[in-house]
């Protein structure tokens, strides 16, 4: 492919399977293409993007990128840590959205092919974007069956809030398709946050009960949005907590047999339907994309939770990690299940080897303390933590797209390494370490249960 602007060779890579197919760029780690079957086993590309690289360099909506330094919205662009203000640059109104004018989408990689898969590095400057550390970052695609594996990991010098996730655009239908409004969606929260004018939670828990918010049963989307008179979704669900992974979101298009369900350890789940894409972009086959012509489901922590503390993992990363990709693993389908269907499997991975001495435990106790005083003067539910409650630090999301038919499938596998640790898109601090090692994998804690 052409050069990406300011240097460098833009690699395509292609890993295949007898049930998918998936083309990813060196630029940005965009899933540029993925193909699977239908009920009667015709593929269909389900993702929105682009036929050539130009329309990546262009200005897009983060179509099938990883975004960071920090998914989602920072409010104002500011946060402070160790008693020093940071400022970033905003590039979405008032606030900064996934790490800015220059996030990890919009930059070059470099590649490594592996025999099942493809790893992507960069390093992240210090003050980049206005974030502090130097950080290296390791993206790993792999596929095995109908299983297409992302796996995370970071390491810094500095101090540093990190959250990193997938921003693929969803249609079913395949790529294309006018819009979703024939899709059922189902979200297993009893609670999301509804925000301001600019998109950044304004501080309340709202209980889903009798809204339009409520998911938690399958809903064919387009008369959900007319019967609540909604203009769409773009929210942060919050999750039911838990230190197993499990089902959080089901989207099944009854045309295509096609369904997609996510599982994950996360807190939140931002659904979003698409709602700026307003068809004036030519994507793929020259299709355009209209409002509501895709969805994504992207886990994540709370929006804006370096700021607010609210399900703020008090995870210290150590500069020495060492690579453990592939750790999770996910158990064979259903035999009996014979209908097509590939597994895609998010898995963020951060490897611990060293933290400060003090322990982890009083790390976490002195994080819950100065969460729960800062908490405390909230009033009205706002924020206000009923329960606190240990949890591993441990977490993968998985989305699984079916064909029609059984759709159920065996639990997931958990991860055992003593030394490893897997974060699914949690908003975390990486610091330099201490030179005592200390195992931090299960001492980690999630600060409130909602």
């Amino acid at each position: 492919m052409p050069p990406e602007e300011g240097g460098g060779e833009v690699e395509k890579f292609v890993l295949q399977s007898d049930s998918v197919r998936v083309e990813i760029l060196s630029f940005g780690c965009i899933i540029a293409t993925l193909e699977t079957k239908d009920r009667d086993g015709h593929f269909s590309d389900v993702v929105l993007g682009f036929d050539t690289l130009e329309g990546y360099t262009r200005k897009h909506p983060f179509f099938g990128a990883v975004v960071g330094r920090v998914a989602n919205r920072i409010a104002n662009g500011r946060f402070s840590l160790d008693g020093k203000e940071y400022q970033l640059f905003l590039n979405n109104g008032p606030n900064s959205l996934h790490g800015g004018a220059k996030g990890f989408d919009k930059v070059l990689w470099s590649p490594q092919v592996l025999p099942n898969g493809v790893r992507f590095f960069r390093l992240s400057p210090d003050g980049e974007e206005g974030y502090p550390g130097d950080l290296k970052v390791w993206v790993t695609y792999t596929l095995s069956g109908r299983e297409l594996a992302i796996n995370y990991q970071a390491q810094t010098s500095k101090t540093t809030p990190i959250s990193l996730t997938n921003h693929a655009y969803f249609n079913l239908a395949g790529q294309g398709s006018r819009d979703v409004y024939d899709h059922e969606i189902s979200i297993e929260a009893d609670s999301y946050l509804p925000v301001d004018d600019t998109k950044i939670p304004t501080g309340e828990v709202a209980a889903v009960q009798g809204t339009g918010f409520d998911l938690r049963q399958p809903v064919e989307l387009g008369k959900h949005l007319q019967k609540f008179h909604l203009d769409g979704f773009d929210h942060n669900f919050c999750l039911h907590q838990g230190q197993d992974r499990r089902l959080v979101a089901r989207v099944f298009h009854p045309p295509s047999g096609r369904t997609m369900e996510v599982h994950t350890t996360q807190p939140g789940i931002q659904f979003y339907t698409g709602n700026n894409l307003d068809g004036s972009l030519k994507g793929k086959g020259a299709a355009t994309y209209p409002k509501h012509s895709a969805f994504c489901l992207e886990t994540q922590n709370w929006p804006d939770a370096v700021n607010k503390l609210i399900s703020l993992r008090a995870i210290k990363l150590s500069v020495n990690q060492k690579e453990q990709g592939g750790k999770d693993k996910t158990l064979p389908h259903n035999p009996e299940d014979l209908s097509p269907h590939i597994r895609i499997t998010i898995q963020e991975s951060t490897t611990i080897t060293a933290v400060k001495e003090t322990s982890a435990k009083s790390l976490c106790s002195a994080f819950l303390q100065a969460a729960a005083k800062l908490l405390s003067r909230d009033q009205g539910g706002h924020y206000n933590a009923s329960s606190v409650e240990p949890m591993p630090l441990a977490g993968t999301t998985t989305y699984l797209l079916f064909g029609d038919g059984d759709r159920d499938f065996d639990r997931l596998s958990k991860q055992n390494s003593s030394n490893a640790a897997l974060v699914s898109n949690a908003t975390f601090m990486c610091e330099k370490p201490n030179p005592a090692e200390v195992n931090y994998s299960n001492l980690a804690r999630r600060a409130f249960q909602w």
